[in-house]
C-alpha cells in the first residue's frame, strides 16, 4: 500500500475573519450566523401596467337649475368610467355618466363647479405623482340657482319675517300695505327682484300700476 503525503498549503492573511472567509469560500457570517441578504432592487421607472390617467373632461355646462339644485353636463373622457364633481373647490359627489345633479342648495345663490375624470384602474408611480388615477380639474362654470318666490300681501311678508319693520315702513306707502307683492329668496335675503337685485327694484313699476288703477291702498 502506498501512502500519499498531503500537500501543506500556507494561507497568509492579516485577520482571523478574512482567513476563515478565504478557507471557507463564503462571505463572513453575521452574529446570528446568517449570511447578509442581497440589496433590494429599486424601481427607477413608473409602473405602467394599469391604464393611463384620463384627460380632464371638456365642455362642462350648466344644463338646468331649480331653487335648490344645479344640473351639470360634460363630454366623456377616454378611459374614464367615473367622474368627480367639485362645488366651490370641494368634492360633493361622483357620477358614472356625463351628467350630475347637485341638490340641497340655497335659492338664488351662485356656485362654482368643476369636474375631474377618474380611472378605476389606478396608476402608481414611485414618486406618487398621482396614485388615485384622477385627472386635473376641468374648466370651472358658475351656476345661479333660481330664487324662491312667494306672493303675498306686503303686510303678510312683514308678519312672516320676509321683510323687516323698517323695510315695511319704506315699501308700504309705495306698494300698498295690502297689495300682493312677490318676494324672491336669494341666498338668505328676500328681495322684490327676480334677478336677485335690491329689495325695492320693482317699486317704481308697482307705483305706476297703482296710479293707473287709481289705487293707493
Amino acid at each position: 500500500m502506498r501512502f500519499i503525503r498531503p500537500t501543506r498549503r500556507v494561507w497568509r492573511c492579516g485577520a482571523l475573519a478574512s482567513c476563515i472567509s478565504a478557507l471557507a469560500g463564503i462571505v463572513p457570517a453575521n452574529a446570528a450566523g446568517d449570511s447578509p441578504q442581497p440589496s433590494a432592487a429599486t424601481a427607477n421607472t413608473p409602473d405602467t401596467r394599469s391604464a393611463a390617467i384620463p384627460a380632464p373632461p371638456t365642455g362642462l355646462t350648466v344644463s338646468s337649475t331649480t331653487t335648490g339644485s344645479v344640473t351639470l353636463a360634460w363630454n366623456a373622457s377616454t378611459g374614464a368610467p367615473q367622474y368627480n364633481v367639485y362645488r366651490n373647490g370641494t368634492e360633493v359627489g361622483s357620477s358614472a355618466s356625463t351628467s350630475y345633479t347637485d341638490d340641497g342648495l340655497s335659492p338664488g345663490t351662485t356656485y362654482t363647479y368643476a369636474v375631474t375624470a377618474v380611472s378605476t384602474t389606478y396608476v402608481y408611480t414611485p414618486a406618487a405623482v398621482n396614485s388615485s388615477g384622477e385627472s386635473a380639474k376641468s374648466r370651472t362654470v358658475k351656476a345661479l340657482t333660481r330664487p324662491q318666490a312667494v306672493t303675498a300681501p306686503l303686510i303678510l311678508d312683514y308678519a312672516e319675517g320676509r321683510i323687516t319693520l323698517p323695510q315695511f315702513r319704506q315699501l308700504g306707502p309705495e306698494y300698498g300695505r295690502y297689495r300682493l307683492v312677490t318676494l324672491y329668496l336669494c341666498g338668505s335675503t328676500w328681495t322684490t327682484s327676480s334677478t336677485c337685485g335690491s329689495l325695492d327694484a320693482g317699486r317704481a313699476r308697482w307705483s305706476r300700476d297703482a296710479m293707473r288703477s287709481d289705487r293707493q291702498d
